[in-house]
Parts: C-alpha cells; structure tokens; sequence
C-alpha cells in the first residue's frame, strides 16, 4: 500500500516513533517492550519494522486463502504452530440426530421433549456438544431443531461441562 510505514497515515507507526502526537494513543507500554529508555525504544523498534517485510504464508488456514500473506520474517513463520482446525463432519445436523438417538436408545421425540430422564437429558447435551465440535452446525441451528433458544443450549452445555 505504501513505500514505507511511515507514509501510511492510518496506523500508530508514526506516534510510536514519536513523529506525530495521538493524544488517544498510549505508545509507553509497547515501547517499553522494545527498550528502557524512549530513544532505545523507539531505535529498536523502527529496526524491527524496517527488518519485517511480507512473506507468502505457507500456513494453511491462518487467513484468508485469496491473502495468503502474514508479515513477518521467514523465522517468524517458521515459528507459527500448525494450525489446528478440525475438518468438517460430512454429517447433517438430522444424521448426527439420529445417530445420537441410536447410539443412547432414545427417539427423536423424547430428544426434543422436555423430559428430564437422565439418559434423556444426556442424549441431549451430547447433540449440541457433537454438533458444534465437530462443525455440523451452530447453537442457533441445534436450538431451532429442539425447539429452544440458543442460550438455553449454551446453558444445557455450561450445566453438562461441570
């Protein structure tokens, strides 16, 4: 977008080495990251972003794939874990339903009802768990399938983790 930070004039980049004056802005903290006094500070951190350059992300799943860039150096990058995102389930939100009913021994009906039977209500709470995990669906999407609001299914799951 710009040569060098210190034309870009939407950032912070310019008040942190004390070029410009944000009143808003408090710099203290992360310049005293940098060194222990201002102008060390302010040195070490220019030699930090003139150093940064972009480096094409071999990182799969950290951004968007259409920008695949992070700034950073090549140690940087090799720094980063692995991301660790889990695959979506190839399950519908009705089959994983329905594999929760056989797997527990309860219908679809007695899912959905209000019946507080403890395998019942155990049935219950592993659907939105197992849903949301495994990226079947939202709460909103599990709430609207048994009939409830989404913050009663975030409540059923806080109820079951303790």
């Amino acid at each position: 977008m710009v040569e060098s930070a210190d034309d870009y004039p939407w950032s912070s980049h310019r008040a942190h080495l004390g070029l410009e004056e944000l009143p808003w802005l408090t710099t203290e903290f992360g310049l005293g990251l940098f060194g222990a006094t201002i102008e060390a500070a302010r040195l070490r951190y220019r030699e930090t972003i003139e150093a940064t350059t972009m480096v094409e992300a071999t990182v799969p799943g950290l951004l968007p794939s259409d920008d695949p860039r992070v700034i950073g150096t090549d140690r940087f990058l090799a720094s980063l874990p692995a991301p660790r995102v889990k695959p979506r389930s190839r399950l519908s939100l009705g089959e994983l339903a329905n594999q929760i009913c056989t797997e527990r021994l309860v219908s679809l009906e007695e899912l959905t009802s209000s019946s507080k039977l403890r395998s019942i209500c155990e049935a219950r709470a592993a659907l939105p768990r197992r849903a949301v995990d495994e990226r079947i669906a939202s709460l909103n999407e599990v709430a609207r399938l048994f009939g409830r609001t989404s913050a009663a299914m975030s409540q059923l799951l806080a109820r079951r983790r303790r």
